[in-house]
């Protein structure tokens, strides 16, 4: 009965191993298919993106401008799409460089609030930043930070009922600050949650869109030695909440940022 005992359990383990290898080449292969397919897709896009921008420039109409706008929008999301697979992939080839900067949080949100302004009054959302202070010290890679916040924001945008609440809150306790971005939307099931971060991972409620933004989240945030989960719950919607470092000890010399690339992050 041990004998038999004993090779059921390790047959149990060759098949869990096997199941764990085939889930991560299926998902390279998905990857390495996207990130192909990215590459054939972004010169073609980035060539209607530059003529359309000169048209918005030079067309004073305002219904074909508003026209352009919309297709620039779009062009735009095709391309940050693009971009986050490059980004996966140079994460996972351990191309991906942090360059961490001393900056102002209260003011770095700011300014990715004002870009959601005009979506939250296209939903009749109420769209709030609260946040304690004026200035937060926190060290990170504008570029790649940037990303996780708009990831999240266009995520609860997305997934947030017409005339509901969007809230993006900022605190700090001893050695950490702590980003919560929610909404009042469809709420996902409790079982679902832990898979959420996964690559290619789509639940019933998030069916829409690459199921690779979340993972690309995840993974900046770790790479900011920081963490994020996701509360969701029945009558008060979705909420991730990212925790990262707020003092400079917490990173490694060769992560942070000369400063001439702080000068050229701030002019971009």
């Amino acid at each position: 009965w041990f004998y038999w005992a004993y090779r059921q359990r390790k047959e149990a383990d060759r098949l869990r191993l096997q199941a764990y290898i085939h889930a991560e080449e299926l998902s390279e292969a998905k990857l390495r298919f996207f990130v192909n397919m990215s590459h054939e897709i972004r010169t073609p896009m980035t060539l209607i993106v530059t003529p359309l921008l000169q048209l918005i420039k030079e067309d004073s109409d305002a219904h074909r401008r508003s026209i352009y706008e919309t297709i620039h929008r779009n062009a735009e999301r095709i391309l940050s799409l693009i971009n986050q697979m490059m980004d996966l992939r140079k994460i996972d080839k351990g191309q991906m460089v942090m360059r961490m900067s001393k900056t102002n949080m209260v003011d770095f949100i700011k300014d990715i609030y004002s870009l959601f302004l005009y979506q939250a009054k296209a939903k009749n959302v109420k769209f709030n930043f609260e946040h304690d202070t004026e200035l937060l010290p926190v060290w990170i890679d504008r570029t790649n930070f940037d990303k996780v916040l708009m990831n999240l924001l266009s995520n609860a945008f997305k997934f947030c009922n017409t005339g509901g609440n969007v809230t993006i809150k900022l605190t700090q306790d001893t050695t950490m600050a702590r980003i919560t971005i929610a909404n009042d939307g469809d709420t996902i099931p409790e079982e679902k949650l832990g898979r959420i971060f996964e690559r290619f991972y789509q639940t019933d409620v998030m069916h829409e869109g690459s199921g690779v933004g979340l993972s690309l989240v995840k993974r900046l945030v770790t790479t900011h030695h920081g963490s994020i989960h996701l509360e969701s719950q029945i009558g008060r919607g979705s909420v991730f909440t990212i925790c990262l470092p707020a003092e400079k000890s917490a990173y490694q010399t060769n992560e942070f940022a000369t400063e001439q690339a702080v000068v050229q992050a701030y002019s971009m």
